[in-house]
């Protein structure tokens, strides 16, 4: 049986505004396969794009083309806190 992706919560963490605009969220997300279902944080990212819904008329929908796990949501605030960490590096090293 193949796996079943489904995204639950996220957060939005680079907002397109128009048509070819990229977008970047993190998003908590289950996979189920074979009956067992496994949780975890994602980053995923992706573009802006124009389509014609089913009346005809054009509206912008989000294209993911990638999406990269994080780890676990137990995880979660080591992850905050190592983003954090490293960005005090970077700005440290500007």
């Amino acid at each position: 049986m193949c796996a079943q992706y489904e995204d639950h919560e996220s957060v939005m963490i680079l907002e397109p505004e128009e048509e070819g605009d990229s977008l970047k969220k993190i998003v908590r997300t289950t996979r189920t396969e074979d009956g067992e279902t496994v949780e975890y944080v994602s980053l995923k990212s992706g573009h802006i794009e124009s389509t014609e819904n089913m009346e005809g008329e054009k509206v912008l929908v989000q294209r993911i083309s990638d999406s990269t796990s994080l780890g676990s949501p137990e995880y979660i605030d080591e992850l905050a806190e190592g983003l954090l960490e490293l960005k005090e590096k970077i700005d440290n090293n500007s």
